[in-house]
């Protein structure tokens, strides 16, 4: 998760340092919706560290499950953001041929196998 934030970070001093725009174009727009998910992701996860407490104005089962759920949805974004970045001008100036078609696929068959194993009834899991 650090390593999450010191690469926002660093594209963040990058782009000042270069006086280049902030959130011009739909991949940074998405990247940055992406990081406040996360931060709300994490805060109601905490949640779920402290069950004694939240169990006074909710299941915790269902807040469990609602948590898993908005995980795949952030994994979603994740990797929409990572197409996008895929599809700049820059990335495909350094990669190009099968290694492009890789760096499209792999993203996607790993949301596709985490998405189905959280969202997959629970019985099918044990």
């Amino acid at each position: 998760m650090c390593d999450f934030f010191e690469g926002f970070l660093a594209i963040y001093f990058t782009k000042e340092q270069y006086g280049k725009p902030h959130l011009s174009t739909p991949h940074s727009m998405l990247g940055a919706a992406t990081v406040c998910y996360v931060l709300m992701q994490v805060c109601a996860g905490i949640n779920l560290l402290y069950p004694q407490f939240i169990s006074k104005f909710a299941d915790v089962r269902a807040v469990r499950r609602m948590h898993g759920l908005s995980g795949a949805f952030l994994l979603l974004l994740a990797t929409l953001t990572l197409l996008g970045g895929v599809n700049t001008d820059w990335f495909q100036e350094r990669v190009t041929g099968p290694v492009w078609y890789a760096c499209v696929a792999c993203p996607l068959v790993i949301y596709s196998l985490i998405a189905v194993q959280v969202l997959s009834p629970k019985d099918k899991r044990e």
